[in-house]
């Protein structure tokens, strides 16, 4: 039995800042999980007509046309004064244009969790514009900004469906939950605006409702001269089921693709979607036996269900008071943590220190209790004892608590 559940403890590492801790304190109902996925490379293509098309790295270009072209050549018949204004706005015009009709800088998704229920977030940070003088199009300039949209992660099965036919387009219909745009993301903590909005949300309406903005993937993969591509474009719309049916069609399908549409690699696409890392659902079935509490509390604490995860290892301890391995006293301390019991998880952390373990292998992970106790003493007010503990876990090898040394005990 120990040799089992030594396995199945192996020790989740809490990434320590003290930021973080408020902000997760402030929403332990709500869990935003570390960036877990990437796409920073496509090309967006528009049509111009007889076959040809035009292409921009990460932005579906404009179409060139010749107006720029006959104002240039109409500023020359008129003054000076006159000429400079409207060679102000063709600069402004061209500044616009280089944007895009759409572009993005990197389409990320991460892990998210909303009462104990998995969700995803996907963001798209782009590059925006706008005029300091709208009406006469003068004084543009640009900024970043995020899009997110939050959406079930089961949603993403729809994505890349099993089986998979090529040269055939579909829609994924991601049912967003919530969504709202962050300008100047850059500069501000959007963990917790994303947060913030998630919790007004559950606030005013049922996890069943949406937001009146949802997000369709138009799908394409393809083959081209023997490689796999996937042609894809971001479309925003109400969130209504008509609306959302009318895109199902095969005649609106195919002319998603006639006009404009982002191209990458499909196993670069592949890659990107990936398997959710909180998508396992928890089994109806209750446990009734020791390790069966061990196993959901420990599933639990991983998908974020803090309190869940606490008051099943309780029961496994119950049925196990003797139980002498560090590891479970190391999760529900980490849990308690969460929940901003302190003291809680500080009798933990001391219970899981006082069962040393014998093999070198699990000894580097039992000395990290000393830094997460740290931490927990820190949150205390007792700085000394703190120190005294990140100490002993940097002598023990524990090269994370370096920094945390450098910057509270010097």
């Amino acid at each position: 039995m120990r040799k089992t559940v030594s396995i199945l403890f192996f020790a989740f590492l809490l990434q320590w800042s003290f930021a973080q801790f408020q902000s997760e304190q402030d929403t332990n109902d709500v869990v935003i999980k570390d960036i877990r996925s990437k796409l920073k490379k496509a090309t967006g293509y528009i049509y111009l007509g007889g076959g040809e098309w035009e292409t921009g790295k990460n932005k579906i270009p404009f179409v060139q046309t010749q107006k720029s072209a006959e104002d240039a050549a109409a500023s020359a018949a008129l003054n000076k004064r006159e000429a400079r204004k409207i060679k102000r706005k063709l600069k402004a015009t061209r500044a616009e244009k280089k944007l895009g009709k759409e572009n993005f800088e990197v389409l990320e998704l991460r892990d998210m969790v909303i009462n104990g229920q998995a969700f995803q977030i996907l963001q798209v940070k782009k590059t925006r514009g706008n005029f300091e003088f709208p009406m006469i199009k003068e004084g543009f300039s640009t900024f970043e900004s995020m899009d997110y949209y939050v959406f079930r992660a089961n949603r993403l099965e729809q994505v890349l469906p099993s089986p998979l036919v090529f040269n055939k387009p579909y829609v994924a219909d991601l049912k967003v939950f919530v969504s709202d745009e962050i300008p100047y993301y850059k500069t501000k903590n959007v963990e917790a605006l994303i947060s913030k909005k998630v919790r007004r949300t559950l606030f005013s309406r049922r996890l069943e409702s949406f937001s009146t903005t949802n997000l369709l993937l138009a799908l394409y993969p393809t083959v081209d001269e023997g490689e796999k591509l996937m042609r894809f474009n971001l479309v925003r719309t109400y969130n209504k089921p008509y609306v959302v049916r009318s895109y199902y069609k095969d005649e609106n399908l195919q002319e998603l693709f006639k006009t404009k549409f982002y191209e990458t690699g499909f196993d670069r696409f592949k890659d990107f979607i990936g398997t959710p890392a909180v998508s396992f659902q928890y089994s109806d079935t209750q446990p009734t036996d020791f390790e069966g509490y061990c196993k959901l509390g420990i599933n639990q604490y991983n998908y974020g269900d803090y309190y869940n995860a606490v008051a099943n290892l309780n029961k496994a301890l119950r049925m196990r008071p003797d139980y002498d391995h560090y590891a479970l006293y190391s999760h529900r301390a980490n849990a308690k943590y969460r929940l901003g019991d302190l003291y809680g998880a500080l009798d933990d952390y001391n219970q899981a220190l006082d069962l040393r373990p014998d093999g070198s292998e699990e000894l580097k992970e039992w000395y990290r209790n000393y830094m997460n106790r740290g931490v927990v003493k820190f949150q205390l007010g007792d700085k000394q004892e703190a120190c005294s503990d990140w100490k002993r876990a940097y002598e023990m090898g524990v090269k994370d608590v370096e920094s945390i040394l450098k910057k509270y005990c010097q």
